[in-house]
């Protein structure tokens, strides 16, 4: 799977970019991030190609999926610019920040059949997993 990274300035990025070198199915093919210390900080032990401004991305790496770190406010124009693509998007949350952002990312992916989903950083957190397991049958 190839994985663009769209600024590494915000949330949960670091998890998430982690995750995405860590997978044996996954290459982070661009990252867009105007900070010179942060794309150095994400780059330096991966060879990754740094972009300008998503469309750039887009069009030249042609990532199949765009994670983002970026502030709430930038995320729905993101969105909509991946699912005009044709491109998948993981976000970190929250969502969205209205119920406004919210109708704008819901059309945008329902008109372009894209896919969209959260990263929720607690869900792999190791207190969580023992009531999960008191809760289990058996």
């Amino acid at each position: 799977m190839r994985v663009g990274v769209m600024g590494v300035h915000y949330g949960h990025i670091g998890g998430m970019f982690r995750s995405a070198v860590d997978a044996q199915n996954a290459e982070i093919v661009g990252i867009v991030e105007a900070d010179d210390n942060l794309y150095r900080q994400y780059s330096a032990d991966h060879s990754i190609r740094r972009f300008e401004t998503l469309e750039d991305m887009l069009d030249a790496a042609k990532p199949e999926i765009v994670m983002e770190g970026l502030g709430h406010h930038e995320k729905v124009e993101m969105v909509e610019q991946c699912a005009a693509a044709d491109v998948h998007v993981l976000l970190d949350k929250p969502l969205c920040r209205s119920l406004e952002d919210l109708d704008r990312i819901q059309s945008a992916v329902e008109k372009h059949d894209t896919r969209l989903t959260m990263f929720f950083t607690s869900r792999s957190h190791p207190p969580l997993h023992c009531p999960e397991r008191g809760n289990s049958p058996g």
